[in-house]
């Protein structure tokens, strides 16, 4: 059976995806643990325990040589009384190092593990499988709200913080002694870029193997991402969408794919009006109205603010040098107490860590420049990762700091490593082409 094969095969990967459908347990004030995170600890301990070989790829170092440099940086800037000692600061920074810590061993242990195999059709099969079951999961809890409590108005969707409307599940909840409660800020866009991933890889895995869950996938996957209200994930879906149409190899196929766009599109906005109310675009539409009235709903505002206020010559330019340390303390004292984040991840890395943020930079423009090998293996799969963290990149440098993000991290690790196993494995020439 296929269930024995995977279970016989991946089961550290099937545990992994796994940890995508428990909630957070809060700890303290604006403290929380995701479960997988204690796996991590575990993971890692384990791997040096039975003596595990690293296999060394100096580019899966730079995010940790980072993250090590913005904590020894932050007490720096604690000794000398910038600003004061933060727990949560503290832990978000050793929480990201951690992350990084374990993708390096994961890598190392799956390598090893399966260098002699080409297990890439296999890993995005249970990606698809595990993320489709955590979204149906998210949608039926929304739907059964909507069925129990009605639907509340889209501006009530947009900003009401309960996440029973929202399909961020662990993101947006946490377990406490009480059950389960709301946090405060929930974070769509990882959701929004879960969705965007799992449609493209469906339609990847549907022409190789023409099942018909691949193809609920897309449909599910779809909806997720306009019940997300994650307009950078939206930007990155149409962005997607369009290149992938326009680089098909027969102008039959572009035209075709685009007048099926064309239809669903019109459909949509013909029968299903009211419904659209509810997705992403009525909060495309509140931006748009706003915008007009020169007067930027909250989000738009504070991005626009704060790049008005990076150039404006106000903050002390001399501290991008070195940094500032790292999370709200850091921005804090770079912005004189204005702005406790930047929603840019290029504005936040050069605040925290200075001229050492391009080593983050660089790692992420060589998960890019990798993923371009993937033509050796297939040319659709090279399409949507190498394009796809392209454009993810774009709302990240300007209006948002989605990759890190646990729940984002999460959901990426496994398509970063596909991306350097797929390269590994052609550096080692093991490598065999099976499109």
């Amino acid at each position: 059976m296929i269930i024995n094969y995977y279970l016989k095969n991946y089961k550290f990967l099937v545990i992994y995806f796994l940890f995508f459908f428990i909630p957070k347990i809060k700890l303290g004030n604006d403290i929380y643990i995701w479960p997988f995170e204690p796996f991590m600890i575990l993971f890692i301990l384990y791997f040096l325990f039975i003596g595990g070989e690293i296999v060394l790829d100096k580019v899966l170092l730079y995010p940790i040589i980072f993250f090590v440099y913005l904590l020894i940086l932050s007490f720096f800037h604690i000794s000398l009384q910038n600003y004061s000692f933060s727990l949560g600061e503290f832990l978000r920074n050793i929480k990201m190092l951690l992350y990084f810590v374990f993708q390096l061993f994961m890598f190392s242990y799956l390598f090893k593990k399966y260098r002699d195999r080409n297990i890439i059709f296999d890993i995005l099969k249970l990606y698809v499988f595990f993320a489709s079951l955590i979204m149906v999961v998210m949608l039926a809890q929304i739907f059964y709200f909507f069925i129990k409590n009605g639907i509340p108005s889209p501006l009530e969707i947009i900003w009401n913080v309960n996440s029973n409307y929202k399909p961020y599940l662990y993101q947006g909840r946490y377990i406490t002694n009480e059950g389960l409660k709301d946090i405060e800020k929930g974070n769509l866009n990882s959701t929004g870029i879960l969705s965007v991933l799992v449609f493209f890889i469906s339609g990847y895995l549907l022409k190789k193997n023409h099942s018909k869950f691949f193809f609920i996938s897309k449909i599910i996957s779809l909806v997720t991402l306009l019940l997300s209200f994650s307009r950078s994930s939206f930007v990155v879906f149409i962005l997607m969408l369009f290149f992938y149409i326009f680089t098909l190899d027969k102008t039959i196929n572009k035209l075709k794919s685009l007048l099926y766009i064309i239809l669903v599109v019109s459909t949509l906005l013909l029968f299903f009006q009211d419904i659209l109310n509810f997705t992403i675009f009525s909060k495309i539409q509140l931006t748009i109205e706003s915008s007009q009235n020169n007067d930027l709903e909250v989000s738009s505002a504070t991005r626009v603010g704060m790049w008005e206020y990076f150039f404006s010559g106000k903050p002390n330019y001399f501290n991008l040098l070195l940094g500032n340390g790292f999370g709200s303390s850091g921005v804090l004292y770079f912005t004189n107490n204005r702005y406790s984040q930047l929603e840019s991840l290029f504005l936040n890395n050069l605040v925290w860590a200075g001229v050492i943020s391009f080593l983050f930079l660089y790692y992420y423009y060589i998960i890019i420049k990798r993923a371009k090998y993937l033509k050796l293996y297939n040319t659709d799969l090279f399409k949507i990762f190498f394009f796809f963290f392209i454009f993810y990149l774009l709302p990240n440098t300007f209006t948002g700091g989605d990759f890190l993000i646990d729940s984002s991290l999460h959901y990426l690790f496994p398509i970063i490593f596909i991306i350097f196993y797929n390269y590994k494995w052609i550096k080692n020439e093991n490598f065999v082409i099976n499109c």
